[in-house]
């Protein structure tokens, strides 16, 4: 949270890049209906960000996280929300296309 309250101009502006990055990948996945708001999180790496229930702290609409929160990050406490197909057919609508020389792994 220090590094927040240090920097808010380069939070901001990464918040900023964030949400116009989630709104890009919501507009590729306009045929499928079931995929409801693309939500911008930050995971911050360095320092701790441990929020109180409920009180995520957020930027822009960009809730933040910290190391040790990367589990509520990812939902992974969370029942699965879309079948293989469905996770599939997003990867390869969102995949960026390969690049002139480089080879896929």
């Amino acid at each position: 949270m220090d590094y927040i309250k240090r920097n808010p101009d380069d939070v901001n502006a990464q918040a900023d890049i964030i949400n116009s990055k989630a709104k890009r990948i919501k507009s590729q996945l306009k045929d499928f209906n079931n995929i409801g708001f693309v939500e911008g999180k930050i995971l911050l790496t360095k320092g701790s960000c441990k929020a109180q229930p409920n009180k995520r702290p957020s930027c822009r609409g960009v809730s933040i996280y910290g190391l040790t929160e990367f589990s509520e990050l990812l939902d992974l406490n969370c029942p699965r929300r879309f079948d293989e197909n469905t996770v599939n057919a997003v990867c390869q609508k969102t995949a960026l296309p390969l690049q002139k020389g480089k080879k896929e792994i």
